[in-house]
């Protein structure tokens, strides 16, 4: 009789002893569709814990530039990515990081001497508010008028280079009545290398 109690406590205990399946059940809302106001980051596979949670604001942050680039264009990410990590963690609503367990094979199992692994691998749920959409739409709106501007800089600084090297090569053509033709062919064309140069100096300098 005695055993048999013993027999039926030990069931007991061992069906209230958390499970491998039940050790893998994921909080509910990882399963949330992804919208264009909230989607679900999943991190890359950790060997602790504390490195999987350091990883979930630089994985949001890499989500959110892909994001930005899919819904507002690819000129964007650098707008992301000069936006500090706190500011992205304010968009975080929910975060988890869960312990998995990996079980080998027997050939791996021997020369690891490990039957199994645990790893660890991080889950964020972003949800973009309205404010931080105004704020990159904002700058984003500063940023292409800047290109814009310093697009028509460089072709400005480009066109009227040209005109000058044309009316200088005209100028002292007709001051040397063609002599030095051949000398100042070479000249113009050293001018118009040396423009190119400032202008791409100038493009590195404004992008």
């Amino acid at each position: 009789m005695f055993s048999l109690q013993l027999i039926f406590i030990s069931l007991l205990f061992l069906q209230t002893q958390p499970n491998a399946q039940q050790e893998k059940i994921l909080p509910t809302w990882i399963e949330t569709e992804s919208t264009a106001d909230q989607f679900v980051v999943k991190t890359e596979e950790f060997a602790t814990h504390f490195a999987a949670t350091e990883s979930l604001v630089p994985a949001s942050k890499t989500n959110l530039t892909n994001w930005a680039a899919t819904n507002y264009g690819e000129d964007c990410r650098p707008i992301i990515d000069a936006i500090p990590l706190e500011d992205i963690r304010s968009l975080i609503k929910n975060e988890h990081v869960h312990k998995f367990r990996r079980d080998y094979d027997v050939e791996t199992a021997k020369r690891l001497e490990a039957d199994h692994d645990d790893f660890y691998v991080g889950y964020v749920l972003m949800r973009i508010d309205r404010s931080f959409r105004e704020q990159i739409e904002q700058r984003l709106s500063q940023l292409r008028l800047k290109n814009r501007l310093g697009k028509v800089l460089i072709a400005a600084i480009f066109c009227l280079g040209l005109l000058g090297v044309f009316w200088g090569y005209l100028f002292t053509t007709k001051l040397t009545r063609g002599f030095y033709i051949s000398r100042l062919r070479w000249l113009a064309g050293l001018c118009i290398v040396a423009l190119l140069l400032v202008c791409y100096t100038v493009y590195q300098l404004l992008f």
